[in-house]
């Protein structure tokens, strides 16, 4: 994503019924799943407390710590390892970000930093001194180079800078040849693209511009990754669910090889214009389903000022935000479907009329967006009519109220409606005899 300069997931008694590439690894890093969570937040990882507490909070052992470096401050050789052996410490995986540009500068167009300049080894002494660092610190190293190349706010942008999306070929190839001349075989090269391609003249997705025209070989590429996020509304903006965001780079970047690891190196849900819980189970749920290739998701964990408006892309910005990524994170396999069970039940089986009486329940695994159905069967007819749809609470109990005003038997029929995303249900039905 653009960084502006601020930047520095009944019986009755009545009982639940269930519904009906290897990767790298680090000394420091638990066993792995199918499927992993890492971060980006905001001070690490030369600050641990702020990585370790989003861990905490998500209940997710990180896989990888991303971190912006730029190539022209890492001013002596420690810089560079000590923020990877920073990284490993929290039993991550680093995945720096390297930024080939003027550090004080935020204009795309930089002279210094045209891809041929590059390509051309004008940069070669700091690309070395990065890659002895890397070297030295002998575990695995993610570098994520040239990130969202086919956007137009980076000076390696493919159309702006005096650059054409072919010259960017020669400059990969270039600095990944570097780094195997210094012998740093730790090192991981990530090839990552922007979900949308941009040009200078700002015109989406053009001929002039696809993903494709970016890609070095695979021989020159350990992994793919896409960066996306869903801005929401505000200036321009719009809510796009994780599906809109990534289906059709993942179908170009899927074409460009058919063995190289996909994962999502950036992503993040804003709170404005939409329901940021809904759209984090949303995503747990469809990449197993539509996205089989991508084996993780790095979350940009902050604050974010974007078109004029405050992002919040933490998973923190809210309990249910939480809630929800606590959940689709704890299942490395991410299935877009798990065992859900409901109960229900009455406070008294045989009521008066006109007299009030609670149901209740329990919804066991609940996320931030699961629901519950309450309708009812009235004496003398054969249809259920709903009379409540409702959230349980964070710890799965429901409850519902009634008052009747017939006598006879009552039939209640809870349903569980899954997410919005899942659209599954199950039902249980008690029956309330009122006299």
């Amino acid at each position: 994503m653009h960084r502006w300069p601020a930047r520095i997931l009944l019986t009755c008694g009545l009982i639940a019924t269930f519904l009906a590439a290897p990767l790298l690894s680090s000394s420091a890093v638990a066993a792995e799943p199918t499927r992993w969570v890492g971060f980006y937040v905001d001070g690490a990882p030369w600050e641990p407390a702020p990585f370790q507490t989003v861990e905490t909070k998500t209940t997710s052992q990180a896989r990888i710590c991303n971190f912006f470096q730029n190539i022209e401050t890492a001013d002596d050789n420690t810089f560079t390892l000590d923020q990877l052996r920073r990284a490993d410490s929290l039993g991550a995986i680093p995945m720096v970000t390297l930024e080939m540009k003027d550090p004080y500068d935020w204009d795309r167009n930089q002279s210094d930093y045209t891809l041929d300049k590059i390509a051309r080894g004008d940069h070669d002494a700091l690309l070395r001194r990065f890659a002895r660092d890397a070297k030295t610190f002998n575990k695995p190293v993610w570098v994520r180079l040239f990130h969202e190349m086919n956007g137009n706010w980076y000076p390696w942008g493919g159309t702006v800078n005096s650059n054409r999306p072919e010259d960017f070929k020669p400059a990969w190839r270039h600095v990944h040849d570097v780094f195997a001349q210094e012998g740093a075989t730790n090192i991981q090269m990530v090839w990552c693209v922007n979900m949308d391609s941009i040009n200078a003249d700002r015109d989406l997705n053009s001929s002039e511009n696809e993903i494709r025209d970016y890609w070095p070989g695979s021989g020159y590429v350990d992994y793919m990754a896409i960066d996306g996020y869903n801005i929401g509304t505000g200036t321009g903006g719009k809510w796009r669910t994780f599906r809109e965001l990534f289906d059709d780079p993942y179908a170009k970047v899927s074409a460009l090889s058919t063995s190289t690891p996909i994962f999502v190196a950036e992503t993040g849900c804003s709170t404005n214009g939409g329901d940021k819980p809904a759209w984090i189970d949303t995503m747990f749920r469809a990449i197993p389903k539509y996205f089989p290739r991508i084996v993780g998701v790095s979350w940009f964990h902050a604050k974010q000022y974007v078109n004029g408006y405050t992002r919040d892309w933490r998973v923190t910005s809210t309990p249910d935000a939480l809630a929800a990524f606590r959940f689709g994170s704890s299942n490395g396999t991410w299935s877009d479907k798990r065992p859900t069970s409901i109960t229900i039940r009455a406070n008294d089986y045989s009521v008066r009329r006109n007299v009030m009486f609670s149901l209740s329940g329990t919804l066991t695994s609940p996320w931030a967006g699961d629901s519950v159905r309450v309708e009812v069967r009235k004496p003398g007819t054969s249809r259920y009519v709903l009379i409540s749809t409702s959230k349980p609470s964070s710890s799965g109990y429901w409850r519902y109220s009634y008052r009747p005003k017939y006598r006879g038997s009552y039939y209640f029929r809870v349903r569980y409606l899954g997410s919005p995303s899942l659209g599954s249900s199950s039902s249980r039905t008690i029956r309330v005899v009122v006299r």
